[in-house]
């Protein structure tokens, strides 16, 4: 029998909207590999930005339960080396996703702002606390 994990308390200010619409979402242990299997709708990298004067980068950071992969997305074409920056961690509530998911979203910042898109793919709960 899995070990019941229990629910944390959401924020105080999420939970009266919750409230408010009349729904709380329960994700049960479960549900979690069916909630993962929509990560493999997710296009990769090469998709996202084909076609698109923006290049992809990883590189990987130890962690003490093993390497993180980082993605670094930049415009091909700029000329200046003091740009804004954006570090993303992806939605998913910590348990699904990847650091992909809103990058095609993010991509306008990389365009008009000429900022830089640096995307972690974190270990997901419950297996990683």
């Amino acid at each position: 029998m899995e070990p019941k994990i229990a629910r944390p308390p959401y924020d105080e200010e999420l939970h009266k909207i919750l409230v408010s619409l009349g729904n709380t979402p329960v994700i049960t242990p479960d549900l979690i590999p069916t909630v993962r299997a929509r990560t493999k709708l997710i296009p990769g990298p090469d998709q996202i930005i084909a076609g698109q004067p923006i290049t992809h980068e990883e590189h990987t950071i130890k962690g003490p339960g093993g390497d993180i992969t980082l993605s670094i997305f930049r415009s091909e074409t700029s000329t200046s080396s003091l740009r804004p920056a954006i570090l993303w961690f992806h939605p998913g509530g910590f348990f699904t996703g990847n650091r992909f998911g809103a990058i095609p979203t993010l991509l306008v910042y990389v365009k008009e702002l000429d900022a830089i898109i640096i995307t972690v793919e974190y270990r997901l709960g419950p297996e990683h606390p």
